[in-house]
């Protein structure tokens, strides 16, 4: 078999390419995908640290702020949201 029956000719393939680029928004076409924390699909949330712009995940904590809460022995939520910085 030619590769010419395999994958088509290269004309075909950029064709195609360019249907898929004019299919797919602007926003999905980057190498990473960031989303903010209130989208209603890829987010959670926002984190409950006063500040903090990342999504919530595990205890309405971002992951970065529920790592530092269980290090510090996962003292109370509130205390530790009211009194821990955003970064």
């Amino acid at each position: 078999m030619t590769a010419q029956a395999i994958g088509g000719s290269q004309p075909d393939r950029l064709g195609g390419l360019e249907r898929l680029m004019a299919a797919v928004r602007p926003e999905f076409r980057a190498d990473v995908l960031v989303f903010p924390a209130t989208d209603p699909v890829f987010g959670g949330g926002a984190c409950r640290v006063t500040g903090c712009r990342r999504a919530a995940r595990g205890h309405g904590l971002c992951q970065g702020h529920h790592l530092r809460w269980a290090k510090q022995g996962r003292p109370d939520l509130d205390v530790f949201a009211a009194t821990t910085d955003a970064g």
